[in-house]
């Protein structure tokens, strides 16, 4: 069972890289400013649900038990990620910065 949490744990810290969830990936509403218009909906649309792709299609199956077990945490910080992101996407002056971090606050 320990050695199941801790293999979770390394795939979910491998698929969480990819999450929209700000407050821990900080670098990921400037790369939505810097890209050009492309390159950001690319990175919308596609990149980023590649991490809820991951934790859907290989810790879920794989670890289900640990998943039950970290349910109510994700869903915390899914919580905490969403709503400050939106908190900070009310605030910003600049409209892509504002769709950017719009962006960032949806969850999967």
């Amino acid at each position: 069972m320990v050695k199941e949490f801790w293999l979770f744990m390394a795939f979910l810290l491998a698929s969480r890289s990819k999450y929209r969830s700000s407050p821990f990936i900080p670098g990921l509403p400037d790369a939505h400013v810097e890209a050009p218009t492309a390159g950001s909906v690319i990175l919308a649309g596609v990149l980023l649900k590649m991490g809820t792709y991951g934790l859907l299609r290989f810790c879920l199956p794989l670890f289900p038990a640990s998943a039950i077990a970290a349910a109510p945490y994700l869903s915390f910080l899914a919580l905490i990620g969403i709503v400050y992101g939106a908190l900070v996407a009310m605030v910003q002056p600049d409209l892509k910065k504002l769709v950017a971090y719009s962006s960032v606050s949806t969850w999967a």
